[in-house]
């Protein structure tokens, strides 16, 4: 906002003659530069918070030297006029050290882009690096508003610029913010809300569905927490969420698989065919019992499945085939001897 403002001032008064006008074109000027370098080093700061690159002070202190030193020839400009005069007519004139302002201000601007390149190109989750892409993006604005700015003499762009670009990034995090109530923390997956979200569009953009649901509940679960410890509890469940999106994998249009609550997953399939249903009941049986293999765990998995079926066109519709789902599934629990302990 001091960025803008003092732009807007610098404007406004170019080439006034009043009593007092000087200083006030003077100090905005001044004001428009620094706070073009502080918006960058606050960027840089940001940056590597989010990227989870904290320094110690010492090395903040030495990041920030090109900002001080600039500081400093800021404020004896007046009396130096190294980074810009103003004539009798209080029009203004760059100096040489305007390139030292640039050359600031950039520094702040490229490093944390480096800095974004280089953990992206070493982050394996692709989840991670799709968060990290929108800081890519805000150099884009101020290096076409500032070129503008440097080949047009007279123009101020660069503030439009950063100003766009800080727009661009709050509706990225807001996005991810948004993303993220919709995703289960421990293991990764969908959670409840997010199913809810994705059953009312389906039914928005077709009326009426046909939805499978498979209703999955993890054996003995309560055992391994207490006998094992709730770390242990959050490991199991964090295998079972890997081994259903490998078994979500053998089926053609990858069903929509979500956390439901406590030691309960579901997926859910619209319009999908009975042989993909049962192909993939038996996926999640096998990956479940593969994915503890080389897994030195006090603790083994094994699940219960309730498969249930129909048209709907609502959601209590949809609440009917979930409850069919789970009573087939405290069916095949029984059948596994797990009933009296879930």
């Amino acid at each position: 906002m001091l960025f803008c403002v003092a732009d807007i001032v610098a404007g406004i008064c170019r080439g006034q003659v009043f009593e007092g006008a000087r200083a006030i074109i003077e100090i905005s000027n001044l004001l428009y530069d620094e706070m073009l370098a502080i918006v960058a080093w606050c960027w840089m700061l940001y940056v590597f918070r989010k990227i989870g690159r904290i320094f110690s002070g010492k090395v903040y202190f030495i990041v920030s030297l090109p900002l001080i030193l600039f500081t400093v020839l800021a404020i004896s400009n007046p009396f130096t006029s190294f980074i810009f005069s103003l004539d009798q007519s209080n029009i203004y004139h760059r100096s040489d050290g305007t390139y030292v302002h640039w050359i600031v201000s950039w520094f702040y601007l490229l490093v944390p882009m480096i800095a974004v390149i280089y953990t992206m190109a070493h982050e394996a989750d692709k989840a991670r690096r799709h968060e990290l892409t929108p800081f890519l993006y805000f150099i884009i604005a101020p290096a076409v508003a500032s070129g503008l700015q440097m080949y047009f003499y007279g123009l101020t762009t660069t503030q439009v610029g950063i100003t766009v670009s800080v727009v661009m990034v709050f509706l990225a995090v807001q996005d991810g913010q948004i993303g993220q109530i919709h995703v289960d923390a421990l293991t990764g997956l969908n959670n409840r809300r997010g199913f809810a979200s994705y059953i009312d569009y389906k039914i928005l953009c077709n009326t009426e569905i046909e939805l499978t649901i498979l209703m999955i509940d993890l054996d003995h679960f309560k055992r391994v927490n207490d006998l094992h410890g709730h770390v242990a509890g959050d490991r199991a469940l964090v295998y079972a969420a890997e081994a259903l999106k490998k078994s979500c994998e053998c089926v053609n249009g990858r069903p929509y698989l979500c956390r439901y609550g406590g030691d309960e997953f579901v997926i859910a399939g619209v319009d999908m065919p009975p042989h993909d249903t049962e192909k993939l009941r038996s996926a999640v049986y096998r990956e479940i019992e593969e994915v503890m293999d080389g897994r030195d765990e006090p603790f083994t998995l094994s699940v219960s499945i309730g498969v249930a079926f129909d048209k709907t066109s609502d959601n209590a519709g949809v609440e009917t085939i979930i409850k069919l789902a789970d009573e087939e599934m405290y069916r095949d629990k029984k059948r596994h001897g797990y009933i009296n302990d879930r």
